[in-house]
């Protein structure tokens, strides 16, 4: 005979507590003493008790559909100790925080950005100021500088950031998929006839994705005969306030196409190398479509909603704390045509011409 399913009443009568104390202790919600909380998460555990998916998903969807004007508050939380560091000023940043927003609002969540100077105030007390706000989920926005280290009470708190500036604690992220990116402006330009196509990045923007960019172009660069092959213009370089650098690569290499990224059409017209008249140019990570760039267009604001999702995922789980097996959900983009590279047809037309001539000679 099939043994009854575990309750959260049965829970309740062992552990002698009310069905709503429970209720809430399995959420690990802060308003139950951590020591209740871990009391019944023990006799949980030992019963066997597993939450019933439908219900789970019944309870979901009746918390959605309130029409109360919000239901909860989430934070969108900006480490702002240097102080060159504007994340408003990163199109990409800015379309993941809107993205987030809306999807907040969807989950009956209000979305607060909160600004966290380490240098200015101790762990202990943000997190008091996110407690008193009845904040359990925080959004991390990405950090001023790559291979960052940020120390918080992680264990009262679900949180979700993004990319891979955060190193240290390794919490669950949501990123572009860069990598994907980068293989797919490559697979474009080579369709087209592109033959040495050249890297031009900064070792920065490589380190704020995580090295995923040069490895992506490195992995592809197998297509290319020996010949074609360049070297990345790619290190700690300045091309962006002194594009003659970027000048004397061209020059030096030639190459017939260039990945980059979005900033680097100005750079190129600052010298006088048109595109795609003199160079083909692919950019990684467009923030929109009004740049006549060709390139992959980040799905920017759909991370935004990913990441929301994910994060009121934990919180409904009552999913707390540094995970032992921490995932990034990569993001893929789009091709957008833009007006930088040679059309798709224009392969096609002199393709069909060589054979033509070939076939009068015949």
């Amino acid at each position: 005979m099939k043994a009854n399913r575990v309750t959260q009443k049965d829970i309740a009568t062992a552990a002698n507590v009310h069905p709503a104390t429970v209720s809430l202790a399995l959420k690990n919600d802060r308003s139950i003493p951590p020591s209740t909380r871990e009391r019944i998460h023990d006799i949980a555990r030992k019963m066997g008790y597993v939450p019933d998916p439908m219900l789970s998903a019944l309870a979901k969807y009746r918390m959605q559909g309130n029409n109360r004007a919000y239901r909860g508050v989430l934070a969108w939380v900006v480490n702002t100790s240097s102080p060159d560091y504007d994340w408003k000023n990163s199109q990409h940043y800015y379309n993941w925080y809107l993205g987030a927003q809306s999807q907040a609002v969807r989950h009956g969540f209000e979305l607060q950005v909160v600004e966290y100077s380490t240098l200015k105030m101790k762990a202990d007390r943000m997190a008091s100021i996110l407690k008193a706000r009845n904040i359990q989920g925080v959004l991390l926005c990405p950090q001023p500088t790559p291979y960052a280290h940020l120390e918080f009470p992680w264990s009262d708190f679900s949180a979700v950031t993004f990319g891979y500036t955060l190193v240290a604690p390794r919490l669950h992220a949501v990123s572009t998929a860069h990598y994907q990116s980068i293989r797919l402006a490559f697979d474009v330009l080579h369709e087209r006839g592109y033959k040495r196509i050249g890297l031009a990045l900064s070792e920065l923007t490589d380190e704020r994705c995580g090295g995923t960019l040069l490895s992506a172009y490195l992995g592809k660069c197998h297509k290319l005969s020996a010949g074609d092959m360049i070297p990345p213009f790619y290190g700690d370089i300045g091309w962006m306030s002194n594009p003659q650098l970027l000048k004397d690569w061209y020059e030096e290499h030639r190459p017939d196409a260039i990945i980059s990224t979005h900033q680097i059409l100005d750079s190129l017209e600052e010298v006088g190398i048109r595109a795609p008249e003199d160079i083909g140019v692919a950019a990684a990570s467009l923030p929109d479509t009004d740049s006549r760039l060709s390139g992959v267009l980040e799905s920017s604001v759909q991370i935004g909603k990913v990441a929301i999702d994910f994060l009121v995922d934990m919180v409904y789980r009552g999913e707390c704390g540094i995970p032992k097996h921490p995932q990034i959900i990569a993001v893929e983009g789009i091709w957008h045509e833009g007006k930088t590279l040679r059309p798709p047809e224009a392969k096609t037309k002199a393709t069909a011409k060589g054979k033509a001539k070939a076939a009068a000679a015949s």
